[in-house]
């Protein structure tokens, strides 16, 4: 960390770093506090409190790790073919994609499991 870098400027350079790399994809990353939303290489992550309580920390790196494995493992065109109309049958295939991206993360990563686990606590 350099002089002149707070604690809050390097969370952020480092999830957005981990971002990448878990990814494998260029995306652009910022920080808001109603964060929360991925839309294509855009990711909006919710912001930790300044003084980064262990607790904001561990959920916003699930945040991050959780946009990030959808970011690498979903595929936009399959899954628009495949979507069910219905919506509760969408509501119901969008959440097992989700676990699906998550899952393959978690039993290939430790610390991506433990981050997410921390999010959904």
């Amino acid at each position: 960390m350099a002089k002149d870098t707070t604690p809050i400027e390097e969370f952020r350079r480092v999830t957005a770093t981990t971002m990448r790399a878990v990814s494998r994809k260029e995306v652009n990353v910022s920080f808001v506090p109603d964060g929360g939303s991925l839309l294509g290489s855009e990711a909006r992550i919710t912001v930790p409190a300044r003084d980064l309580p262990v607790e904001d920390v561990s959920r916003v790196r699930g945040e991050a790790d959780s946009m990030a494995l959808k970011m690498r493992h979903h595929d936009r065109k399959t899954h628009l073919r495949r979507v069910p109309r219905g919506e509760t049958a969408r509501a119901i295939f969008e959440a097992v994609e989700q676990v699906r991206v998550e899952a393959l993360g978690a039993r290939r990563m430790a610390g991506v499991a433990d981050n997410l686990s921390a999010l959904w606590r």
